[in-house]
């Protein structure tokens, strides 16, 4: 019977506490002090609860009333607590959170917590601490990194920038197993695992969504000194050429008509203009980039290409196949061509450009429908043209 009427009362105080904004600073006062007196006879699950129906009401009390929470003995009240905070926004409690930084030196779950408050607070003067940590943590505990790292990529900032760039360097895939320094298999998983949030921090800083450690090198030497943080609103719809910092290249959009998709199957193209007509895609435009980490040459990776093609295409005419090489902005190159049936039985021309430079290979592929007129067919030579590798 007593469980059931503190159950009952939890639920009034919960529904009050939601509807506490619309009230005075006496009832705000009252609402306060009814979540102390009711944390008191609460089990943890039930504190938990009401720490977050708090945190809901923004009252302006409200973080000073959950802070002495972050240091309860219960460990999902206590990151409850410090996860509110954090949703709470309030700058005064920066100082207070990175104290608990060091109170839960020994506790990954609840310093994870601690990192991911401080980020949503954005503030600069945690980036002292969030360094040190970041380094810190790597290599022991993904989930605490990989907490360091949002906090990171949440203040725009160029040393936040810098650090996740080192940060991703030790984390990288192709890390060699004979490295100066001897890295146990585990240790090697860990780095690793923090991999994924080290590329979103930086993608969210920068809008730029390279994959690899060397591309964002390349980006930071090329930008750094005029790079400014802005929202990753930008409208591509316009874009007259794509210049790409990471992998040193750029592309002309085909013409006005083309538009740029870089979503869904597209991911795996640093970038892909398409032609529609009546909603069918006519034709299109790509370039993709990747690591030569199995040292292809430029011939063996366009035959490749074309046995691939031939096993996805219903045909593909063994008359109109040409490879040979060629030129591709100033070094030596394959191309391959040919006429085959699209996967809708629509005959389509394919064009692929091959260049390995500096261990980078690109590829800068087209395919239009056959039976267009002929303008479509400069407009797509045009943009292959205008493939260009730049310093």
């Amino acid at each position: 019977m007593a469980g059931s009427t503190r159950n009952a009362g939890l639920a009034i105080l919960a529904l009050l506490l939601l509807v506490a904004p619309t009230m005075g600073a006496d009832a705000e006062a009252k609402k306060l002090k009814a979540f102390s007196a009711q944390m008191k006879g609460a089990d943890p699950a039930q504190r938990v609860a009401l720490i977050r129906d708090l945190a809901k009401t923004g009252l302006p009390g409200a973080g000073k009333a959950i802070s002495r929470y972050m240091t309860d003995r219960d460990s999902a009240v206590r990151i409850a607590a410090i996860e509110s905070e954090g949703d709470l926004g309030n700058a005064r409690m920066l100082g207070k959170l990175l104290s608990l930084t060091k109170t839960y030196d020994k506790d990954p779950e609840t310093l994870a917590a601690v990192l991911h408050a401080v980020g949503k607070l954005g503030k600069p003067a945690a980036l002292k601490t969030l360094k040190s940590l970041g380094r810190k943590w790597l290599p022991k505990n993904s989930t605490v990194a990989s907490a360091a790292a949002e906090a990171l990529g949440r203040i725009p900032d160029r040393t936040s920038v810098e650090l996740l760039i080192r940060m991703l360097e030790q984390t990288d895939p192709h890390l060699a197993a004979s490295a100066e320094t001897d890295i146990s298999a585990e240790t090697r998983q860990t780095l690793r695992a923090s991999r994924p949030a080290i590329v979103a921090a930086l993608q969210h800083l920068t809008c730029w969504d390279f994959s690899d450690a060397e591309a964002w090198q390349r980006f930071w030497k090329s930008e750094q000194r005029r790079w400014k943080h802005k929202p990753c609103d930008r409208d591509l719809s316009e874009l007259a050429t794509w210049r790409d910092p990471g992998y040193g290249f750029s592309l002309e959009r085909p013409g006005e008509t083309w538009v740029i998709h870089r979503d869904g199957a597209r991911k795996e193209y640093r970038v892909y203009f398409e032609k529609r007509e009546k909603d069918a895609v006519q034709a299109a435009v790509w370039v993709r980039a990747v690591r030569n980490r199995g040292g292809l040459s430029a011939a063996v990776r366009a035959e490749e290409s074309l046995d691939r093609h031939r096993s996805r295409m219903k045909d593909v005419r063994e008359e109109s196949v040409v490879q040979q090489r060629t030129r591709i902005s100033g070094h030596h190159g394959e191309v391959l061509s040919f006429t085959g049936m699209g996967k809708h039985g629509t005959p389509i021309k394919v064009e692929e450009r091959i260049v390995i430079v500096d261990g980078m290979m690109f590829i800068v592929g087209a395919w239009r429908r056959t039976g267009l007129p002929e303008s479509v067919a400069e407009e797509v030579k045009g943009a292959l043209d205008s493939f260009t590798l730049f310093d």
